[in-house]
């Protein structure tokens, strides 16, 4: 008779599902002895057991362990090896069969993996060793028996705890538990919202983000966002604050001194993630003028000082002011004041917008705008010289005519069209009807929003600024981005030369598609960029979840762009001019054209021909920018990214901050690691390929 090769024997021993019980029970309790082996299996024949137990130590899976005077069964090195096996199988047949998915903090659903669980285990509930099968083996029996199809992070949080009290690990317990509350009470304390937000800002936002407000959102919305083709800004906060306000200060103060405007601010700042101030030079200057008792540069001086602190208050992305450049020589002179003492203030306040009326004006500023970016003070230059006006509203860009004394932004809609290319590339017909859905789901949102902040009172409370109902007006952003990178999903092998003309072609449909919509249109403004700058993350993790689910490749994530549908990757200055002025002339909607600098920054002759030739061109947004590295332990500041400071070689309090638009005005370390990382690769413009690139423009 032919002997069983170890395979067979193998392949004999894994074969009954008693035999592999086996394995398990000692794996979970540790050595056993034949009596407990046989109550825990419930096997009543002791010679069945024995068959079994007699099998498994022929192929060295259990041994016989002799200390303390006791025969038990324990596993030998390949039973463990084998039994991490058969758990990674049972992982990867559960994720197949029952296709679970994890609903992660971004909304995004996550198809369930076994490795995606003991990331969990390890890194946020910290479980190491033997701890993690046991935990991991009962989690994925209760997600199983449940038999749910998505799981919300906060429910697979709940699922963990409760698996660590049944297994009595009361040290993992009791490190990891912060607070429950049913959901009741949960909506019992949101209603409450004016005294909810004074409590602390951490606990608020752990509770808001553990409980996952997604479950007041409409089930076609969730569907979208958690395929990552939807996101609605400050999701987990949706229902408590506007997205912004936009203030007409002249029209809001009436006549007050500026420090009631800032008292204002801080007022504002529970109504809204995002406060822009319009007009902001007229009501220094009105003030100015009244108050002759002080010269107008001290007067300049405390009121920037003010400023700086509301804005240090408020943090990044909350406050941008808006300076209007119009035909009125003593409004320009008092403007080059204004610019001239920013510069002497060593300001350190809010992003500065230039609404540019008059080109003739503006021309007369472009040596103090030059000094501003070489000191590194974001500007944003809205060019409202031609036909269409617009206002650059942090980063959304509205037009002016939609904008009333009280404006609030209700709500930020973005629709990242590379999510929808991968499903088009997948199926049409889902990603058509993903389309479909996005816009009857907007005016559902939009009223849905509308009667939160009718709960929240908010425009009682801004009645009570301005005394004149009328004056306020709600509107919302849609913002279509990443379309570049669509495109070239979509169109697997585009013609690089080709791409801007595809580009513009797919947006001037997508956009005509929801301007046809009179419900959608009267209530909302459709922009190319978001502040929403988790986007990147979002983005990137939907992409890489369907590009590997259904087998597609991407294209560079340098595509991405939250201010433009066009690509951050290299472009000579002229194609990236034609692209945006093509772009506006199609769809009527500009995006924000970025000039990013490095050393050598441009001579001055070049720079105003640079910003001459762009507004002549009718480019309507331009956003400039330095960056520079500051060290927050000495304060040195270099024009370059550095990871060690070249004054005091401190490496950990260096911080980074780079103001090309305001959603980027922040540390580095502030803001997701994708987003890091593309910052980092950028191609920037320095005085000499400015001056070979000047002529073709």
């Amino acid at each position: 008779m032919r002997k069983k090769t170890k395979t067979e024997l193998l392949a004999k021993a894994l074969s009954s599902e008693k035999r592999v019980k086996i394995l398990f029970v000692i794996d979970a309790h540790g050595p056993l002895r034949f009596s407990e082996l046989k109550e825990k299996l419930s096997i009543k024949s002791s010679g069945e057991l024995n068959y079994h137990l007699t099998l498994l130590k022929e192929v060295n899976m259990v041994d016989l362990d002799y200390s303390y005077g006791q025969r038990r069964y324990t596993l030998t090195p390949l039973g463990k090896e084998t039994v991490e096996l058969l758990k990674r199988l049972e992982g990867e047949l559960l994720k197949q069969e029952l296709g679970i998915y994890i609903i992660d903090k971004y909304g995004l659903a996550v198809k369930y993996d076994t490795s995606i669980l003991i990331d969990v285990l390890k890194d946020e509930f910290d479980i190491r060793g033997k701890h993690i099968r046991t935990v991991r083996a009962d989690v994925e029996q209760i997600l199983s028996e449940l038999d749910k199809a998505y799981y919300e992070k906060w429910e697979l949080d709940q699922i963990i705890l409760s698996v660590l009290l049944k297994n009595n690990l009361m040290n993992y317990f009791m490190k990891n538990t912060f607070v429950g509350f049913r959901k009741k009470e949960l909506d019992r304390i949101l209603n409450k919202k004016t005294s909810f937000t004074n409590t602390n800002e951490e606990i608020r936002n752990q509770v808001i983000a553990f409980y996952n407000l997604l479950y007041k959102i409409p089930g076609n919305v969730k569907t979208l966002i958690r395929n990552g083709i939807f996101y609605i800004s400050h999701l987990h906060e949706w229902t408590l604050k506007s997205e912004a306000i936009i203030l007409d200060t002249p029209y809001v103060m009436k006549g007050y001194h500026p420090l009631d405007l800032y008292n204002l601010l801080l007022f504002t700042k529970k109504l809204a993630h995002s406060l822009f101030l319009r007009k902001f030079n007229k009501i220094l200057y009105d003030t100015s003028i009244r108050q002759r008792k002080f010269q107008i540069e001290e007067f300049l001086a405390k009121n920037f000082r003010t400023l700086n602190l509301i804005w240090d208050d408020l943090k990044y992305e909350k406050i941008a002011v808006e300076i209007l450049i119009e035909d009125d020589s003593e409004l320009v002179e008092f403007d080059r004041i204004l610019l001239r003492q920013i510069l002497l203030e060593e300001y350190q306040g809010p992003p500065i917008v230039l609404n540019i009326k008059s080109k003739k004006a503006f021309r007369e500023l472009y040596d103090v705008v030059y000094d501003l970016a070489r000191k590194h003070i974001p500007i944003t230059l809205v060019n409202n010289t031609a036909k269409y006006n617009f206002i650059a509203a942090i980063s959304h860009i509205l037009r002016e005519e939609n904008c009333k004394d009280i404006t609030i932004i209700e709500s930020s809609y973005n629709l990242l069209l590379p999510s929808l290319a991968v499903f088009s590339r997948r199926d049409k017909a889902i990603a058509e009807d993903f389309l479909n859905n996005t816009l009857s789901c907007l005016d559902n949102l939009i009223n849905k929003k509308r009667e939160y902040l009718r709960e929240n009172v908010l425009l009682r409370k801004l009645q009570k600024i301005s005394g004149n109902l009328a004056s306020i007006d709600s509107t919302n952003v849609l913002s279509i981005l990443g379309g570049e990178m669509a495109t070239h999903v979509l169109l697997a092998d585009l013609n690089n030369k080709k791409s801007s003309t595809s580009v513009i072609r797919i947006l001037k449909n997508l956009v005509d598609r929801f301007r046809d919509l009179e419900k959608i249109g009267e209530k909302s403004n459709i922009c190319y960029s978001t502040s929403e700058i988790n986007l990147y993350e979002i983005n990137f993790r939907a992409l890489t979840y369907r590009a590997k689910e259904f087998n597609i490749q991407l294209p560079p994530f340098e595509e991405f762009n939250l201010l433009s549908p066009f690509s951050k990757t290299p472009q000579s200055l002229r194609e990236r001019v034609m692209n945006a002025t093509q772009l506006f002339r199609e769809t009527k909607i500009p995006d924000i054209f970025t000039l990013e600098f490095t050393d050598p920054f441009p001579a001055l002759e070049n720079f105003s021909e640079l910003l001459k030739k762009l507004l002549n061109l009718d480019v309507k947004v331009i956003s400039l920018s330095y960056d520079y590295t500051q060290c927050e332990y000495c304060g040195h500041k270099t024009s370059r990214y550095t990871d060690i400071c070249p004054n005091c070689l401190s490496v950990k309090p260096y911080v980074v901050h780079y103001g090309k638009i305001i959603i980027d005005y922040r540390p580095l370390n502030h803001i997701p690691k994708i987003a890091k990382e593309e910052y980092l690769r950028r191609n920037r413009i320095n005085d000499i390929n400015l001056r070979k690139e000047l002529p073709s423009i």
